[in-house]
C-alpha cells in the first residue's frame, strides 16, 4: 500500500499532524525542541523602572 500523495485530504490531515505534534512537543520541553537550535535574539535588553531612572548594576 502506497500513500495517497495525490490525495488534497492527506496532505491536510499531514498538516494537522504536524501543527499538533509541534504543540504537543512545546508543552513537553518549554524551552525548547532539545537538538534544535532557536535563533538567538541579538541586542541589549532594555530595564525599565517606574521612575525612569537607569538601573545601578552591581
Amino acid at each position: 500500500m502506497t500513500l495517497p500523495v495525490q490525495d488534497w485530504q492527506f496532505w491536510a490531515a499531514t498538516l494537522i499532524a504536524v501543527l499538533a505534534l509541534r504543540h504537543v512537543a512545546r508543552m513537553i520541553f518549554p524551552s525548547g525542541i532539545p537538538l534544535i537550535r532557536r535563533r538567538s535574539r541579538s541586542g541589549r535588553r532594555a530595564t525599565l523602572t517606574v521612575e525612569r531612572k537607569p538601573v545601578e548594576l552591581p
